[in-house]
């Protein structure tokens, strides 16, 4: 019988001590380093379906979780906390490799670069840590994703797999 499965190679950091863990004030902290942009990579190169990419993360976050905490542990299926707290995560990791200037510009002065691609689009960082457009809509009556519109970079792979996800699901 032959091995019909394309073999990869799987880059793990190992982490030495637990103290690592401990540290972390959130899990998110956990990905927010040097090998962001690898863990990214290797993330999105996992699958083509935008939804397994998240159950994926969040897997892997409650398991970051679990190591963390001793008390109580989260088992059974993932529920709709653990994937909105993976898709932003993964927002951020993206938005932090690709729009890294205009958010530290952000974060530090409140000034986006004038040479910036998103300056004209008003940007802010919410409270979640994503970057997001600002402008006159904030008056208007509709929900807080329609006024502020994440900003995704226009080439990069998680971009269009949430377009083909969303195209699926409601137009086909």
């Amino acid at each position: 019988m032959s091995n019909l499965y394309q073999q990869r190679q799987i880059h793990v950091a190992v982490i030495k001590d637990s103290g690592e863990l401990k540290n972390c004030s959130d899990f998110s902290d956990f990905f927010l380093d040097s090998a962001t942009n690898s863990f990214v990579n290797n993330l999105l190169n996992l699958s083509n379906n935008y939804f397994k990419i998240i159950r994926v993360l969040s897997f892997i976050c409650r398991f970051v979780y679990n190591c963390k905490s001793k008390e109580s542990k989260r088992i059974g299926p993932l529920d709709l906390g653990e994937l909105k707290k993976a898709e932003q995560l993964l927002l951020r990791l993206v938005q932090k490799e690709e729009y890294k200037v205009e958010m530290n510009g952000i974060q530090g002065s409140a000034m986006v670069p004038s040479n910036s691609r998103v300056k004209t689009l008003n940007p802010f960082i919410d409270s979640e840590g994503i970057l997001r457009v600002g402008g006159r809509l904030r008056n208007s009556d509709i929900n807080y994703n329609q006024k502020f519109p994440i900003i995704l970079p226009s080439k990069h792979k998680l971009t269009y797999l949430i377009v083909e996800y969303f195209h699926k699901k409601f137009f086909t």
